[in-house]
């Protein structure tokens, strides 16, 4: 706007804001737990909420906001949203002003109300037509020819038309003319809106054909040679990552498959084909279950039932979640999230002091691929999230992202180049900016590097650490560029457990695989499939 904001909505926002952290609210909000706040809030016997604003408000906010409303999406997007009506008072509501907190539940009421009318209908056709496209299947070449000719016209028309030789209509030449062809309305925009998803500001990292690097598994690179060597294995020659044994075990099985079944089709190649398998969706296939956590929180001294239940009991959070004796209660659909506070989907009741936040992450679906899972993080600067690189084996890394090894911290860096490759800069926490070859890299202490037995082998490259060399290896974290894909990857050698840390950012959505380990303050969770 080009007038400035006037003195009642700045003191409008500032109590939005303070009611936003009394909530227990940081980075970002559940959806469904802050509408839930919001009704609360708006809550007054005089001018009650509509029973249907109460059911449709957690679809609405999903539908605009996605499973998370970061902070910045709170003050910046939706309540700039909501107001700009009549009042039953006769008085009009501004935009931006329409909920003031603790002052005017009527008025809170009413405006939610009317933000639930006006975008009921569009988010409601928008769920049906993505569900209708989920259950169609994917379209031939020539499904457009086909719509053409149940219209009347035929592919040799359509050939006729487009090199000239036969004259457009003249009905087709004048076009249609009326009031609002060049107009933009309020529902033109809405729509816009919605179906490019300016209202969600968290960032999906995964594309479409995105490839799923998992599942890994954990290797433990602290024990003695006999252990390593049993956990690894012989490796080839030039081998630079580890394949997990048993998707090494399942190739191989499809392998022989398709060579026996192949050669039955020695007469029509273009007939073989293998069984495709059928993709779940994220909220049948993820279970989590808690793989370490600090002795101290198991004890008497702690009463947790968190602890008690996913730990020593051995229940995973899934849909199918039990325990050990099959005793539990299933989880609903995604998103699940987490934290102290019991509003949560799983509630991990731990004091403050051990680095949980009230709400500190949420698990959703991909919007991209809905079979995949995504981790996002929700906590305050006191608490901390981190995916926990796995041993030798690589894990993608993007534009932004920040490695912790120990006291160093790097943060990745990727541009495009004149050659359409991705090339990539490691800037760290003292500014220094390291360009890596495509070749790749290594990081670590000390100018000299050897390859050790049952190591994978690193490029020649390093990224020499002069200072801040504690429990730093001499072949720390490996830098790799994938060039079928247009990827970098980093691979952790380090011998100590949390060696290498990727930092959960805010807004982010990270991929999750199987096998793939997650830091949540003193906790280790794991990430299954059920």
């Amino acid at each position: 706007y080009d007038d400035p904001p006037s003195q009642a909505l700045i003191a409008m926002r500032s109590k939005a804001l303070v009611w936003w952290r009394n909530q227990g609210f940081s980075y970002g909000a559940p959806t469904m737990v802050l509408a839930n706040a919001l009704l609360q809030a708006a809550q007054n016997p005089e001018s009650p909420v509509e029973d249907e604003t109460k059911e449709l408000l957690p679809v609405v906010l999903a539908g605009l906001f996605g499973p998370q409303m970061t902070c910045r999406s709170f003050m910046n997007k939706f309540l700039p949203a909501v107001g700009g009506y009549m009042g039953d008072d006769g008085e009009d509501v501004p935009l931006g002003e329409g909920l003031p907190f603790h002052d005017d539940p009527e008025c809170c009421a009413a405006s939610l109300d009317a933000f639930v009318c006006k975008w009921k209908d569009l988010v409601l056709a928008a769920e049906e037509e993505r569900a209708a496209r989920a259950l169609q299947p994917s379209p031939s070449p020539n499904s457009n020819l086909a719509d053409l000719v149940d219209d009347g016209h035929s592919c040799q028309d359509v050939i006729e038309l487009l090199e000239g030789a036969k004259p457009l209509p003249q009905h087709v030449l004048e076009g249609v003319t009326h009031p609002g062809r060049y107009g933009i309305d309020e529902q033109m925009l809405q729509n816009w809106e919605l179906a490019n998803e300016k209202f969600q500001d968290d960032l999906d990292l995964l594309e479409k054909r995105s490839r799923d690097l998992g599942p890994y598994v954990h290797i433990k690179l602290d024990g003695g040679i006999e252990e390593i060597a049993h956990q690894v294995g012989p490796l080839s020659e030039g081998t630079w990552c580890l394949v997990n044994p048993d998707v090494a075990q399942v190739a191989l099985r499809k392998q022989t498959y398709a060579s026996t079944i192949q050669s039955e089709y020695d007469d029509d190649p273009a007939e073989f084909h293998l069984p495709k398998r059928p993709l779940r969706d994220a909220s049948d296939s993820l279970a989590l279950e808690l793989a370490e956590w600090p002795e101290e929180l198991d004890s008497s001294a702690v009463p947790s039932t968190f602890i008690r239940s996913y730990g020593s009991g051995g229940r995973r959070a899934s849909r199918s979640a039990c325990d050990k004796n099959g005793n539990g209660s299933a989880l609903p659909t995604l998103p699940w999230s987490f934290g102290t506070d019991p509003r949560n989907t799983v509630v991990m009741d731990l004091e403050r002091q051990h680095g949980i936040a009230p709400f500190h992450c949420l698990f959703a679906r991909s919007r991209q691929q809905p079979h995949r899972a995504v981790v996002m993080a929700l906590g305050d600067p006191m608490s901390d999230s981190y995916i926990v690189c796995p041993k030798y084996q690589p894990i993608q890394v993007r534009n932004g992202d920040r490695l912790v090894c120990h006291q160093w911290t790097f943060q990745v860096r990727t541009e495009s180049g004149d050659d359409h490759r991705d090339h990539l800069s490691i800037l760290t926490d003292e500014g220094e900016c390291f360009k890596v070859p495509l070749d790749g890299c290594h990081v670590g202490a000390g100018s000299r590097s050897r390859k050790t037995d049952y190591q994978p082998s690193f490029p020649s490259t390093k990224f020499i650490l002069t200072h801040r060399l504690k429990n730093m290896a001499a072949v720390h974290v490996v830098f790799r560029y994938m060039p079928s894909v247009n990827k970098w990857a980093v691979i952790d050698h380090s011998p100590e457990p949390l060696g290498a840390l990727l930092a959960l950012r805010p807004g982010v959505a990270y991929p999750l695989s199987e096998g793939l380990r997650l830091k949540l303050g003193p906790l280790i969770l794991r990430v299954g499939q059920t």
